[in-house]
């Protein structure tokens, strides 16, 4: 028997199990099993983000953590335990680590995550307010780390005060090789059609396989006969692991390339969409003033091979006529200015990719302003996401909420994120 010492006060059910293992120890019990740390109430609630990598392909994500589990979840066996549903990580077919802070080393890193768990949320949950403005909601059993009185503590949620401080990331060093491409098809949720002549003209064998494959006798002669389309997904599987780039469309529009290449003219026509672009039923409409940042956009736009015009109107208003592109951007970085969000890939993107991604966005929303360089958004999924890409070159943020009055509107003034 030994005496065991540690500054740490128990809590919770943590006074009942040192009890009962204490009195097992005196009974000469020799294995003994302590559940309960994992699934034990410890949580994020369902919308708060954090940064995964896949151990897998090394892709590295900004997710929900509500619909990361959710999704693992129902790819992988989960056990239940006191309420509880549970994944271990070597049961899982995709291993990935979290974005975490390391006491030892005070430096931010990936580690491997073990468990996935998912419970009701208690009845009190806790909202944490950084004073550069960043949140967080967790249950108050979580535990943080803190430096109070220049000591670093773990204590729980429930335990934290006004004037703690919350270690976070100087700087996220994620070495990516540019991303080449994604796939547009992903981002539609109608129906996607492709010409059988564009894949036979690409692949005769492969479109030939894909028909007989998957379609009945009488569809199969209406496509022949030009007289259908056929639908990308009976393709797409086919064309995955080959460079084929295939025209698509949805019903009643002009077509679109399946794959959109990442280039430099793109990645900034998609900065000033997400600062000063907004979906409109079937077509989008993007507010460009500059001639240069006109000409970057109208040169990306007929790469795509696309139908735009400028309105006589409203100079400077570029209305993009394709139901495909419309969906895309609506589905990929938000259709409005409190729905607005980086694309889910743009962790993946190279550093310089980034940076043109950025430089476009800030040129469209962003300022100087007393030797600070700032942005204004509707959308709080956006300021959190550019406080995680500016990491990416070691720049800091901070974020504060303030209320604006649109120009022209009689509405109330809306919350904003500067």
């Amino acid at each position: 028997m030994f005496n065991l010492k540690a500054p740490f006060k128990p809590t919770g059910d943590q006074p009942q199990a040192i009890e009962k293992l204490t009195e097992n120890l005196k009974n000469n019990v020799k294995d003994q099993v302590l559940l309960g740390v994992t699934g034990s109430g410890k949580s994020l609630t369902y919308d708060q983000s954090v940064i995964v990598k896949s151990r897998l392909t090394s892709a590295v994500r900004e997710v929900k953590i509500g619909a990361f589990v959710d999704q693992y979840m129902s790819k992988n066996y989960a056990f239940s335990y006191e309420g509880s549903q549970i994944v271990s990580s070597p049961d899982m077919r995709e291993r990935f680590q979290a974005l975490s802070w390391n006491p030892k080393t005070c430096v931010s890193e990936f580690c491997d995550i073990s468990y996935l768990t998912r419970h009701l949320s208690p009845s009190i949950i806790y909202n944490v307010t950084t004073g550069c403005g960043r949140e967080v909601t967790l249950t108050g059993s979580h535990n943080l780390w803190i430096l109070r009185h220049g000591k670093l503590k773990l204590v729980p949620t429930e335990e934290i005060k006004k004037g703690d401080y919350v270690p976070l990331p100087r700087e996220i060093n994620i070495d990516k090789a540019p991303l080449e491409s994604v796939d547009i098809t992903k981002y539609i949720n109608a129906e996607v059609y492709c010409d059988y002549y564009d894949v036979l003209g690409k692949n005769e064998d492969l479109s030939d396989a894909v028909i007989g494959a998957t379609l009945s006798p009488n569809k199969r002669r209406a496509i022949l006969n030009g007289d259908e389309a056929i639908s990308y997904s009976s393709v797409s599987n086919f064309l995955k692991d080959k460079e084929i780039q295939i025209p698509v469309h949805i019903k009643n529009s002009t077509e679109c390339p399946s794959q959109i290449v990442l280039s430099n003219a793109f990645l900034t026509f998609l900065g000033i969409y997400i600062a000063e672009g907004h979906a409109i039923s079937r077509s989008t409409l993007v507010s460009v003033h500059e001639r240069e940042m006109k000409k970057i956009l109208f040169n990306a736009l007929d790469v795509l091979g696309t139908h735009y015009f400028e309105r006589r109107l409203d100079p400077g208003d570029i209305q993009i006529d394709s139901a495909v592109l419309n969906e895309f951007f609506k589905n990929c970085c938000g259709g409005n200015s409190h729905t607005k969000r980086l694309p889910d890939w743009f962790m993946e993107l190279s550093n310089d990719q980034l940076g043109v991604l950025l430089s476009s966005y800030y040129s469209g929303d962003g300022w100087v302003e007393h030797g600070r360089v700032k942005a204004c958004t509707a959308s709080k999924l956006l300021a959190s996401q550019l406080l995680y890409a500016l990491l990416r070159f070691g720049i800091v943020g901070r974020v504060s909420k303030k209320r604006k009055k649109v120009s022209g509107s009689d509405k109330e003034p809306g919350l904003y994120y500067e």
